[in-house]
């Protein structure tokens, strides 16, 4: 009886929904059996107690706000994501959901054709055996469709849902950010520029083409100029020359 009233006391004040009480009371008996693998964790009983309540509300889909949750516990936040690892494997109560019921959870069910498209593109990129179903994947996925179709959710509830690190979250979140059909459109658009010139790019790589023939042909003109210039001058000067040497010659023959 005194269980019952502290989980509908926590009900309360994490603005959770009593039906949630019966399983998280299932979840608080079976820790029973592990008592001696919770000891090294030092888990005080109203944290059992939250552990065990947080869920039994997510196995009803429903995701109670991290911060709350970790202020009940009264333990530091790190210290509750390891405690709440531990007792969901000792339970044997991991965590699976879809894409859709997580759309809908988020009130973005539109989105969930492209984020299925973008998990699966992603996932043939990819050489590791990696659960790509798990929730880090899916809301990482679904938050990267919401954004490309410009609808606005609750971006760090998301996160949180996820159970991942926000750093690791922000760098899974640049990876799939470039399987999202905006991008994709724009990769082609910049594909079908650099094979299909405008017109206006022929006429300048024509009026270049012309001004370099034009600089050619001026080059080659000034080249054949000099040559000439050079050639009347040796003329001119064996002309003199050979003037000169018949004038001696005639002045050598008269004396």
């Amino acid at each position: 009886m005194a269980l019952a009233t502290s989980l509908q006391t926590l009900c309360f004040r994490l603005g959770i929904k009593t039906t949630c009480i019966s399983k998280a009371m299932e979840f608080h008996e079976l820790l029973k059996a592990h008592a001696s693998s919770l000891t090294a964790l030092r888990l005080q009983g109203s944290c059992k107690l939250v552990i065990c309540l947080d869920l039994a509300a997510r196995n009803a889909g429903i995701i109670p706000t991290m911060s709350d949750v970790v202020r009940m516990s009264g333990m530091s936040k790190k210290g509750y994501m390891e405690a709440h690892k531990v007792v969901t494997a000792l339970l044997g109560v991991e965590e699976r959901t879809s894409l859709r019921a997580l759309a809908v959870q988020f009130g973005c069910p539109r989105v969930v054709p492209q984020a299925a498209d973008i998990l699966q593109r992603y996932t043939k990129d990819q050489c590791s055996d990696v659960d790509f179903g798990s929730p880090m994947f899916l809301c990482a996925t679904l938050l990267v469709a919401a954004r490309d179709e410009n609808i606005k959710i609750d971006s760090n509830k998301l996160r949180e849902r996820s159970g991942t690190k926000k750093a690791t979250f922000d760098r899974l979140l640049a990876e799939l950010q470039k399987y999202t059909i905006g991008n994709r459109n724009t990769e082609k658009r910049k594909s079908i520029t650099r094979k299909r010139p405008g017109l206006m790019d022929a006429i300048d790589a024509q009026i270049q083409e012309d001004d370099q023939a034009a600089k050619r042909a001026k080059h080659d003109e000034k080249n054949e100029s000099i040559k000439e210039g050079k050639e009347h001058d040796k003329k001119t000067d064996y002309e003199e020359w050979k003037k000169k040497i018949l004038d001696k010659a005639s002045c050598n023959k008269l004396s």
